[in-house]
């Protein structure tokens, strides 16, 4: 398989699993207004996704310019992927409960992440607040 093929392969998986999720509206949040270009691609991939599957990006903030408006509710709250899941990089981690605390009637997606927690009793607090909204999507994907 050459890369191009791979690469088509995979914006495939993500747009098939994904694009259904997502309301019309999105809004998307966490974004890496930061150095780490590793990020800041993944973010290029993310606006890339919304454009292919015809969603309209309201507005773009990171944890550190979002103040937190009312939203409407047929908005869809995305959070951006990446590397920040866990207890390494807690404000992003606490930015995302906030999140789904604030916003119980807005469908939630998070991107692909991956997790790394140390303090085991974190996680367990993370589930418990994860598992308290209803429409919330942690997207993950077994790509072989």
């Amino acid at each position: 398989m050459t890369t191009q093929e791979k690469t088509l392969q995979l914006k495939n998986i993500i747009i098939n699993e994904l694009a259904d999720k997502i309301g019309s509206k999105v809004i998307l949040l966490d974004c890496p207004y930061h150095g780490n270009v590793g990020d800041i691609l993944i973010w290029e991939g993310e606006c890339e996704f919304f454009k292919i599957t015809n969603k309209k990006i309201l507005s773009q903030h990171s944890l550190f310019t979002y103040n937190f408006p009312d939203i409407p509710e047929d908005v869809t709250i995305c959070l951006h992927g990446g590397g920040n899941f866990g207890d390494l990089y807690r404000a992003a981690q606490d930015f995302r409960i906030d999140v789904i605390n604030r916003y119980p009637r807005n469908k939630i997606i998070i991107f692909p992440q991956s997790v790394f927690y140390e303090n085991k009793e974190l996680i367990e607090k993370d589930i418990n607040e994860f598992s308290k909204h209803h429409n919330l999507t942690l997207a993950s994907f077994k790509i072989c």
